[in-house]
């Protein structure tokens, strides 16, 4: 199977509870890199969440947001912002 191309706009971080805007990017990459499933949510400017999932262990998503808002994990997620 062929890794699919990304371009990066960014470092990749390591991403918990208190979220990243990521500087405003638009799509992020979440890698759960833990051995358990974790609860990936998306919060606005005023921390109200506006989305929320289950992400597997080691599995990867994609998450679409708008500028302001953060991505969060419930407990720490190799996250990175990508172009569309």
């Amino acid at each position: 199977m062929v890794s699919p191309i990304i371009k990066l706009l960014g470092t990749e971080a390591s991403v918990n509870s208190s979220g990243n805007t990521f500087s405003g990017n638009s799509l992020i990459r979440v890698y759960n890199n833990n051995g358990s499933d974790v609860v990936i949510s998306v919060v606005d400017a005023d921390s109200n969440t506006t989305g929320s999932f289950t992400l597997r262990s080691y599995e990867t998503a994609y998450v679409r947001k708008m500028p302001a808002e953060k991505v969060c994990a419930a407990t720490a997620c190799k996250m990175a912002p990508i172009a569309f």
